[in-house]
């Protein structure tokens, strides 16, 4: 929850485990995460549950934010601030200011 408030794609929702119940499994899916090591994970976990169109963003939002593509915060408004999980992805990030 506090990565989503730092920072987030513009009309990203969270995921919770909930959701999986309420999705159409024939509807494309984005999920990221920081690097993408726990996105890749869910990606997976999507499939074998009969995700039909999955994607897993490469590089997560710290790549995203490197390639100078616009990030929200919790109020939906533009933002340098990087949610980076920790100081060692800290040190992927070229463009933004990371937070911890």
């Amino acid at each position: 929850e506090n990565e989503f408030m730092v920072s987030h794609l513009s009309g990203a929702k969270r995921y919770e485990d909930i959701m999986l119940e309420k999705l159409d499994r024939n509807v494309p899916i984005l999920v990221y995460c920081t690097v993408g090591v726990r996105s890749n994970k869910l990606a997976n976990t999507l499939l074998d549950k009969g995700f039909t169109e999955v994607f897993d963003m490469k590089d997560g939002i710290i790549g995203w934010s490197n390639a100078k593509f616009p990030i929200v915060n919790q109020d939906n408004e533009l933002t340098d601030s990087v949610h980076v999980y920790s100081e060692y992805f800290g040190l992927l990030l070229k463009k933004g200011i990371p937070v911890y």
